[in-house]
């Protein structure tokens, strides 16, 4: 069997109607996003230049994913995932709104934003889980599934490329409101997406919640197929994703730019994404992913510690398309070897786990990356979260290699 598919397998997927219209819906809000993350983080920077509030920011937006997103799976596993979507997808244009106006009339003060991110990331629990277990429901095919998890992933990483570039110029030429509010009108796309769309009828999980959580948790833990790509999630978005949080500190202090440098910079992480992202589509069965992610952590290692000891602009460039890549291999990959290993009525559980582990220690990296970086130097931060993971890593290939 080859490693590699063709491209018309790889975009399997895009042959069911339904899934066309999610994925444009998708395209369009997962930009805003982007736009509307970095220009949050920009404006916390400009407003305060402190390192440990750009983490306590990260760490508010992404958090309650850690400690909802779990139970969120179990509420979500009963419910009518297509229309609770589209409610979340009408809230969050509210809140982007909302967050325009207060930062137009001068109201976003640090304990304004550290609200708002702290109820977007409450939105976030509900909306990443939701997004991800209606994929299949779009695709009637189950050999089409890797796929449309791949185009999603590449969709999200575009994005990453696309969007802070484009957030950086708006910043330059406009303000963080105008992000603010692109986010907001972005939202609406999906939303009417999924007005369109016919989804097959899926029992929900019967009893109470808490019980549903209980056997979701229970699955996992007794999975050997989900819970080590699980624990490798967790020990990669605790150190390798956290970087997003010292690329402002990276971008004014060690090279004196602004808001179009800290784009840029974010965009040649996103490249590395998006270059990921197709790179794992191209990969064919569950056995060429699964070690396609081994890998990739390693790699993911060394581009942090490059990012701390590389000075020069160009290789600093080239250490984050390599973290960029690293990262959103990994991530996209597990959350294939997850959906392949859970059966269709813990799916929704199962992403839950993967979404709260794959953002809530995201935040609790940020915060942490955040209060090291106040103390000590943005280099030291970055080899440290590089030794971390390299030890992690390392760590986890070691129990799986073990009868």
């Amino acid at each position: 069997m080859n490693r590699f598919v063709r491209w018309p397998s790889a975009l399997m997927a895009l042959r069911y109607p339904n899934f066309r219209k999610y994925f444009l819906g998708q395209a369009l809000s997962i930009l805003g996003s982007w736009i509307q993350r970095v220009a949050l983080t920009w404006l916390v920077y400009r407003l305060t230049g402190s390192a440990s509030l750009l983490g306590l920011v990260a760490f508010a937006a992404l958090a309650p994913q850690l400690v909802i997103g779990p139970w969120a799976g179990a509420w979500i596993d009963q419910r009518d995932k297509r229309r609770t979507l589209i409610t979340v997808e009408l809230l969050l244009t509210a809140h982007a709104a909302l967050l325009a106006g207060l930062t137009l009339l001068g109201w976003a003060t640090p304990t304004v934003i550290v609200l708002m991110a702290l109820s977007q990331g409450l939105l976030s629990s509900f909306e990443g889980p939701l997004r991800l277990s209606l994929i299949s429901s779009f695709l009637t095919a189950e050999q089409a599934l890797p796929s449309g998890l791949a185009l999603n992933a590449m969709l999200a990483n575009g994005a990453r490329f696309i969007g802070p570039p484009v957030a950086g110029l708006l910043l330059h030429w406009t303000s963080e409101s105008t992000c603010f509010l692109l986010n907001a009108a972005s939202c609406l796309p999906l939303a009417w997406a999924l007005t369109q769309v016919d989804t097959p009828v899926i029992h929900a999980a019967r009893g109470r919640t808490r019980d549903a959580f209980v056997a979701g948790l229970r699955f996992a833990r007794q999975t050997p197929r989900v819970l080590q790509p699980l624990l490798l999630l967790g020990a990669l978005n605790l150190t390798g994703s956290s970087y997003a949080v010292l690329l402002p500190i990276v971008a004014r202090d060690r090279y004196h730019g602004g808001a179009h440098l800290l784009g840029m910079l974010w965009g040649a992480a996103g490249f590395g994404a998006l270059a990921g992202t197709i790179v794992l589509a191209m990969h064919q069965g569950v056995q060429a992913i699964s070690r396609a992610v081994r890998r990739f952590a390693l790699v993911s290692a060394l581009a942090l510690l490059a990012c701390g000891l590389l000075r020069s602009p160009l290789l600093l460039y080239a250490s984050l398309v390599a973290l960029g890549f690293g990262v959103a291999l990994c991530n996209a990959g597990i959350n294939i070897l997850l959906q392949e290993a859970s059966p269709p009525e813990f799916k929704g559980r199962i992403i839950a786990l993967f979404y709260a582990i794959r953002f809530g220690l995201d935040a609790v990296g940020s915060l942490v990356a955040g209060l090291v970086a106040a103390s000590l130097p943005v280099s030291s931060t970055f080899v440290a979260e590089g030794l971390l993971l390299c030890c992690s890593a390392l760590a986890l290939h070691h129990l799986r290699s073990r009868p």
